[in-house]
């Protein structure tokens, strides 16, 4: 490959790189945390990043013959070896938390799966003595060690992208239950497919250094389907989170015009302070988790509907017939009435709701729509209470 054609390539990878990176902090600054999945995909970041760096660096070492050249790309080139399966385990790692979504087991598993890595490890130290992976002449230039010896480091490698899938494959149904969508499903599924073909071309010939900028585009879409979908969602409820409700919010109001209404409707769970009282904080999540479902199931795919803190969600909608309104708030309540005639019920849920619609012939500020339907909601609540107080007096 041309040495400048090389470095321009895997340049503009690493900028890409630095974009998801600096894109992921700037999120973990404003939640304030992050899940082990977001953290894992970080540091696949940086290690595709350290990748393409080192394999520009052998690309514009390779040859020279100033002071310690010979020196510099013997460090790059096992730097290069050495980390090269570091960001395949990341990979198991995060695919390992997207089936089980426990950081203990992936405690648990670690151990296991590094081994490979500490056997390549060894490898890659030997190969500084016996040219077990990689070779590097008097004259400063690189070459591959042996076949049957050299092959070992991308099998390993290999092996950490392909077992995932194998794993995937085997808890279908809960990943496709868990994710965001069938198409973050897909992403992780087909995350090693561009390595993996870019890896086989390289083997077959050389000069052609294809496998990190295939692993940068693998991430690219990782992140399109999965990191940036959750950056966006609700963890417990898999609904759109606060950040993305104001956003729609703001954008729809500055395009909403007649005969089209924008209409807000926030709902919130009846005395749920009490089922966390009463039964604790997992049956309260749980009931969280229920009524993200009631939402969702009342309304049409494509809908948009958003958890807004704590027992509040908030459905947005735009419609030209405000009956439309109704029929979805009698959907809710069925819903509603569904989930609380099961036998094995351990509580009601029930929202107090809150709506207004808007036609765009007044400006509205998005804290004005968000107060105004909170107002609404409230209203309702002290309704429902009050009638409930009077059907069953002191």
């Amino acid at each position: 490959m041309n040495i400048l054609a090389g470095v321009e390539v895997g340049f503009i990878g690493v900028i890409v790189l630095a974009v998801l990176f600096f894109y992921s902090k700037h999120t973990q600054k404003s939640s304030g945390s992050f899940l082990m999945d977001q953290r894992l995909f970080q540091i696949m970041l940086i290690t595709n990043a350290a990748m393409l760096v080192f394999d520009m660096a052998m690309l514009v070492l390779n040859g020279q013959s100033f002071l310690f050249a010979r020196q510099l790309n013997i460090t790059a080139t096992f730097m290069f070896f050495l980390v090269n399966p570091v960001l395949p385990l990341v990979w198991i790692l995060y695919a390992d938390y997207s089936i089980y979504a426990s950081e203990a087991h992936i405690k648990k598993m670690i151990w296991l799966y590094s081994v490979p890595l500490a056997v390549h490890s060894v490898l890659c130290v030997l190969s500084l003595f016996n040219g077990f992976f990689f070779r590097i002449s008097p004259d400063n230039l690189y070459s591959r060690g042996p076949f049957q010896t050299y092959i070992l480091s991308p099998l390993i490698c290999f092996s950490y992208l392909i077992i995932p899938v194998v794993m995937m494959l085997f808890y279908r149904k809960s990943l496709a239950d868990s994710s965001d969508s069938l198409n973050s499903y897909y992403a992780l599924l087909l995350f090693p497919l561009p390595p993996l073909i870019g890896g086989i071309i390289q083997i077959i010939y050389p000069p052609v250094a294809l496998v990190w900028m295939c692993t940068v585009l693998s991430i690219l879409i990782l992140f399109i389907n999965v990191q940036n979908a959750k950056i966006l969602t609700d963890h417990l409820t898999g609904l759109y989170n606060r950040r993305q409700l104001e956003a729609h919010i703001d954008w729809k109001l500055k395009k909403i015009t007649p005969p089209v209404k924008l209409v807000g409707i926030m709902l919130d769970i009846n005395r749920f302070k009490s089922i966390n009282d009463t039964f604790g904080h997992d049956v309260g999540d749980r009931a969280i988790e229920q009524a993200g479902d009631i939402l969702r199931n009342s309304l049409r795919r494509g809908d948009f509907v958003a958890r807004y803190g704590g027992d509040e969600f908030v459905i947005v909608l735009e419609v030209t017939d405000i009956e439309k309104i109704t029929r979805i708030i009698e959907r809710i309540k069925n819903n509603c009435a569904v989930i609380n005639s099961a036998e094995d019920a351990l509580y009601k849920i029930n929202f107090s709701i809150g709506c207004k619609a808007y036609d765009g012939s007044e400006k509205v500020t998005l804290r004005e729509f968000l107060t105004d339907i909170d107002r609404e909601m409230y209203l309702d609540k002290k309704r429902s209470y009050e009638e409930e107080n009077t059907s069953n007096p002191a």
